[in-house]
Parts: C-alpha cells; structure tokens; sequence
C-alpha cells in the first residue's frame, strides 16, 4: 500500500467520522487546489461560486 493509502474499510470508518467542513478560498485557483486536495484523501468535495451555489449543497 502507497503511503497515504489506506484500504477500504479505514477508508469508511474515516469518512463516516470526518465532520462537514466549509473552506472559504478568495479565488477559484485556491478553491479548487484545496478541494483537490480532500478529494484525494477520499472526502467528497463541492466548489461552489456564490451564495446560489451554497443553497445548492447544504442538504446533501
């Protein structure tokens, strides 16, 4: 297993135990360099433009 990787099952348990966050970036480079990288560590991410985009999200 490659450093950082860990298997299916940690992967679960991890992401079930990751609380919601909202990072706030000051431009779309930023936003998506960040969401790029909790994506690779398996956590679901949403770059959203705006309030509108927010409203968008909230409920998932």
């Amino acid at each position: 297993m490659r450093s950082g990787a860990c298997s299916t099952g940690t992967r679960s348990r991890l992401l079930t135990a990751m609380p919601r966050l909202i990072l706030v970036a000051d431009d779309l480079t930023g936003a998506l360099d960040s969401a790029v990288a909790f994506a690779a560590r398996g956590m679901e991410t949403v770059v959203a433009r705006g309030e509108r985009g927010l409203k968008s999200v909230r409920h998932r």
